[in-house]
Protein backbone atom coordinates (compact mmCIF):
# COMPACT_ATOMS: atom_id res chain seq x y z
CA UNK A 1 0.00 0.00 0.00
CA UNK A 2 2.51 2.38 0.83
CA UNK A 3 2.49 6.16 1.70
CA UNK A 4 2.18 6.70 -1.87
CA UNK A 5 -1.15 5.32 -1.80
CA UNK A 6 -2.31 7.14 1.57
CA UNK A 7 -0.80 10.42 0.47
CA UNK A 8 -2.71 10.41 -3.14
CA UNK A 9 -5.97 10.19 -1.19
CA UNK A 10 -5.26 13.54 0.96
CA UNK A 11 -3.47 11.80 3.51
CA UNK A 12 -0.52 14.31 4.86
CA UNK A 13 1.15 12.49 8.01
CA UNK A 14 0.86 9.00 7.53
CA UNK A 15 2.92 5.74 8.39
CA UNK A 16 2.40 2.45 7.08
CA UNK A 17 4.01 -0.59 8.93
CA UNK A 18 4.44 -4.21 7.79
CA UNK A 19 3.45 -6.89 10.16
CA UNK A 20 3.67 -9.84 8.03
CA UNK A 21 0.20 -10.94 6.58
CA UNK A 22 -1.17 -7.80 8.11
CA UNK A 23 -0.56 -3.92 7.16
CA UNK A 24 -0.66 -1.27 10.19
CA UNK A 25 -1.55 2.25 9.03
CA UNK A 26 -0.11 4.91 11.45
CA UNK A 27 -2.65 8.10 10.85
CA UNK A 28 -3.72 11.64 12.50
CA UNK A 29 -6.36 10.86 15.10
CA UNK A 30 -9.32 13.46 13.07
CA UNK A 31 -8.39 10.85 9.90
CA UNK A 32 -8.69 7.76 11.29
CA UNK A 33 -12.49 8.97 12.44
CA UNK A 34 -12.70 9.77 8.87
CA UNK A 35 -11.84 6.20 7.20
CA UNK A 36 -14.28 4.66 10.27
CA UNK A 37 -17.17 6.38 8.93
CA UNK A 38 -16.66 6.59 5.13
CA UNK A 39 -15.93 4.40 1.75
CA UNK A 40 -11.80 5.47 2.52
CA UNK A 41 -11.99 2.21 4.85
CA UNK A 42 -12.64 -0.18 1.98
CA UNK A 43 -10.45 1.24 -0.38
CA UNK A 44 -7.96 1.38 1.93
CA UNK A 45 -8.55 -2.48 2.86
CA UNK A 46 -8.59 -3.77 -1.35
CA UNK A 47 -5.69 -1.94 -1.89
CA UNK A 48 -3.45 -3.73 1.39
CA UNK A 49 -5.48 -7.18 -0.33
CA UNK A 50 -4.14 -6.05 -4.13
CA UNK A 51 -0.77 -5.76 -2.62
CA UNK A 52 -0.82 -9.26 -0.55
CA UNK A 53 -1.78 -8.13 3.22
CA UNK A 54 -4.69 -9.83 4.48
Amino acid sequence: MGKGFLSGIGFRQEGVRDHGDVTGIEVELYQLEMIMESDLREAIARRSREIGFL
